[in-house]
């Protein structure tokens, strides 16, 4: 409820998965959830940050990482992501 949203206190989240050792199914379904966080907190008053080293994580877990963030920081810039992907069509788009 918008109402709700504007009356709450802010909140900061800092979400970083383990990625080493998780299988290719593990991995798709973290995909999904970090997508649908972007529904269930997009109206509320939050911040989430996911930290993605892309020295130590693998370049397709990255590249995927980029369709599910609506705004990425690199370095001192935050800025709209134009790889984007709606939570509804990543998450329901065939493999």
């Amino acid at each position: 409820d918008e109402r709700q949203a504007l009356s709450s206190p802010w909140a900061r989240i800092v979400g970083e998965p383990v990625w080493a050792g998780r299988s290719r199914e593990e991995i798709r379904v973290w995909n999904q959830y970090e997508s649908l966080v972007n529904f269930a907190f997009g109206p509320m008053p939050v911040s989430v940050l996911c930290p993605y080293d892309e020295r130590s994580v693998d370049p397709t877990i990255v590249s995927t990482a980029r369709l599910t963030h609506p705004r990425i920081l690199e370095g001192d810039v935050l800025e709209d992501n134009p790889s984007y992907r709606d939570p509804g069509e990543f998450v329901l788009a065939p493999e």
